[in-house]
């Protein structure tokens, strides 16, 4: 199993999740909560970062507010770029940096996307799949480069089209407080051999399905907690 260098993730993630994470990652790099966005989501690593290759775009408004998390990168290699497209909690101004990237494809709202992260696709290679869902990573598990699980249709449907294996589970499952509920891409961290679930996935009414669609893709699905899964906005590993 590869350890990978940084597991980042929410600061408000709970303890017994963050302890099996040295097990996966040499550091936790933990995100402050920005203002700007709602008090629920403040800190969720898939509202507030994107990743390709060594770079990493956030806000400029977030990266002072969040020095040391962004230095702890920087010193582990990533070069850190800077959106300055206005952000806030009402929507659509706060979801320009949640973005699925899915092998050669990013899944994203082509009218939300950041400039930078569309940027950087490009420079990548990544060919752009349009969603209405704004919210694409939080409503993306991306099990491997041509695997996702999701609740959301029209996502569900886009990797369809374009050749990606996905499997559709039942929406409303998962928890975030302050909302009605959260998203499975946000309950979830992927290694390069596990699917690591934010709560007790057995819990889940589609748990076996998951089990069975993650086990084809090669990954091994692990509980992290007791608890009911709970969207803390993706556990990233660098």
């Amino acid at each position: 199993m590869k350890k990978y260098n940084i597991a980042v993730a929410d600061m408000r993630i709970g303890e017994d999740i963050k302890a099996t994470l040295p097990a996966y990652a040499e550091s936790v790099v933990v995100l402050p909560q920005f203002k700007s966005l709602a008090e629920p989501v403040s800190a969720h690593p898939d509202m507030l970062m994107w990743h390709v290759g060594d770079s990493i775009v956030t806000y400029r408004s977030y990266k002072d507010i969040a020095a040391h998390a962004f230095r702890q990168l920087e010193e582990a290699g990533y070069r850190i770029i800077c959106e300055d497209d206005p952000v806030s909690h009402l929507y659509p101004h706060d979801v320009a940096l949640n973005c699925a990237r899915v092998g050669k494809y990013l899944i994203a709202n082509q009218k939300t996307v950041s400039k930078k992260v569309a940027e950087l696709a490009d420079i990548h290679g990544l060919s752009l799949l349009h969603t209405n869902q704004g919210y694409a990573k939080c409503s993306t598990v991306t099990v491997s480069d041509n695997a996702i699980i999701t609740a959301d249709e029209s996502i569900y449907r886009l990797a369809a089209k374009n050749g990606i294996d996905a499997l559709l589970i039942r929406q409303g499952e998962v928890r975030l407080d302050g909302y009605g509920y959260g998203f499975m891409g946000g309950a979830s961290g992927v290694t390069d051999s596990h699917v690591l679930f934010t709560g007790n996935l057995s819990l889940h009414p589609d748990a076996s399905e998951i089990t069975a669609f993650c086990l084809k893709h090669g990954k091994a699905p692990v509980s992290l907690s007791r608890q009911p899964l709970y969207d803390y906005g993706t556990v990233m590993f660098l």
